[in-house]
């Protein structure tokens, strides 16, 4: 054997070996939801080779979800190529990766569910949901995201609920929702957010719940939430704020359920409630009130008499 042909033959095995340990190979498990099997890809940091078992009734085609679980790893749409191989794949869940490539969805025309969660991201791709013009759900959690491209939703203007707990995000750009006329539920708990910019919420006249809870806000600017008009709950507990505005809500009149727990609410301007229906009010660990779900306001009458205008 000459000196090429044993290179040859390292070389050979070097690349059969590296296909084969960063080949995409599912643990195919039979759990159903809404009548639709799943893949659950277990791959962590060691390998990417998993075991593959098909069961002979099932194929790719039945395929709507898979759930993913990765450690430290950063995840591609050429290393994972899933929407390509589960043309009707509908949901996808995704955990401790640590980078996405902007292609990762870009051939999941299907989706409607993405889950992302113990990652350790910090960014985003701006067009990482591009194509993904039929996505209703996206809940990104416990990600490490400090902020989010201005135009990552520009193309999901069908998105139902969007999620973004337990993040380190402090701000957001302006337009960040402009896109998002269709939104439900909107969630950015637990996260570092100190001021709330009103231009992030004018376009998203549809949203039914808005929750800021375990933040640092300190104040509501105002008319922060005159532009929704469907808005139904609030919550805003443990954050940083001092003083309640009738102003931040503008003509809103739809919000019946409004939590205040844990801030430092000394003043509350007693015009808030003028419009506002509100049914359930919780304030408890304030200064000026300690009582939970409020439906005699004369509870607030130290609050009232604190208030002074802006």
């Amino acid at each position: 054997m000459t000196k090429f042909q044993y290179f040859g033959l390292i070389f050979l095995y070097f690349v059969i070996n590296l296909e084969a340990s960063s080949a995409f190979k599912c643990d195919f498990q039979v759990t159903e939801e809404f009548f639709y099997d799943y893949y659950t890809c277990i791959i962590t940091a060691e390998s990417y080779e998993i075991k593959e078992v098909h069961l002979p009734e099932n194929s790719d085609d039945d395929v709507s979800m898979i759930s993913i679980t990765l450690q430290s790893l950063g995840m591609t749409e050429a290393e994972f190529p899933f929407c390509q191989r589960f043309p009707d794949l509908k949901k996808v869940y995704i955990s401790g990766i640590t980078s996405v490539d902007e292609n990762l969805f870009q051939q999941c025309s299907n989706l409607i569910e993405v889950g992302i969660t113990s990652a350790y991201l910090e960014e985003l791709p701006e067009k990482l949901f591009a194509n993904n013009l039929g996505l209703k759900t996206l809940n990104i959690t416990k990600s490490m995201l400090k902020t989010l491209p201005e135009g990552i939703f520009a193309s999901n203007i069908n998105l139902f609920t969007l999620i973004f707990d337990g993040n380190e995000i402090v701000d957001l750009p302006t337009n960040i929702f402009k896109s998002l006329t269709s939104l439900d539920k909107l969630s950015l708990r637990n996260n570092k957010i100190k001021q709330l910019n009103p231009v992030w919420f004018k376009d998203l006249e549809k949203l039914d719940d808005l929750f800021l809870s375990n933040n640092k806000i300190s104040e509501l600017p105002k008319n922060v939430f005159n532009n929704l008009r469907n808005l139904d709950t609030l919550r805003i507990d443990n954050n940083q704020l001092v003083t309640i505005h009738s102003d931040s809500f503008g003509s809103n009149r739809t919000l019946t359920i409004m939590e205040f727990d844990n801030n430092k609410i000394n003043a509350i301007d007693e015009k808030t409630f003028d419009k506002l229906q509100v049914v359930l009010l919780s304030t408890m660990k304030n200064i000026c009130i300690d009582d939970i779900l409020i439906q005699d306001k004369t509870k607030l009458s130290r609050c009232f008499e604190n208030y002074q205008p802006r």
